[in-house]
């Protein structure tokens, strides 16, 4: 049985090839400054979910879900969500590092309580003073936390 998928096209692919419809300067403009005016509020979102990581996963937590992988992924990846306000900060991606630490542990069963102190450190650094760091700088931090993923439950 052959099963048939349509699309809906969004207002902006409408708008974009009908005759006067909006210019790809203007869509691109427009995102850009909506995605300004949700900044502050974004980075509210990062600071409140590194503060629960801290409290609930770093080391000297007695919090009941301290060795929650699933929980651990969940509240992580809240981090992805909300960097997108914060292009090139390499935050998102130093979260995505965590979320696969987390992945990883929970397949492998094992709980690596120094790797998820380091990725939480290094997020907490990157949102703090990752814009006085250089995007090289950046970029290594979080091949840092891949590299020590790897070494630490091996590769999967």
């Amino acid at each position: 049985m052959t099963v048939v998928k349509t699309w809906k096209k969004s207002r902006l692919a409408k708008e974009i090839f009908q005759p006067g419809g909006m210019a790809v300067r203007v869509a691109i403009a427009r995102a850009e400054a909506s995605l300004e005016s949700l900044h502050d509020r974004c980075q509210e979102v990062i600071d409140a979910t590194l503060a629960e990581l801290e409290a609930t996963y770093c080391v000297g937590s007695s919090a009941p879900a301290a060795r929650d992988f699933g929980n651990l992924y969940r509240v992580a990846s809240r981090i992805i969500d909300a960097a997108i306000c914060m292009p090139g900060s390499e935050i998102d991606k130093a979260a995505n590092a965590l979320c696969d630490l987390a992945d990883r542990s929970e397949e492998s069963g094992v709980w690596d309580q120094e790797c998820v102190d380091v990725h939480i450190q290094v997020l907490k650094l990157l949102r703090t003073g990752g814009d006085t760091l250089t995007n090289v700088q950046r970029q290594r931090m979080v091949a840092g936390l891949k590299q020590a993923t790897s070494r630490r439950l091996g590769d999967r």
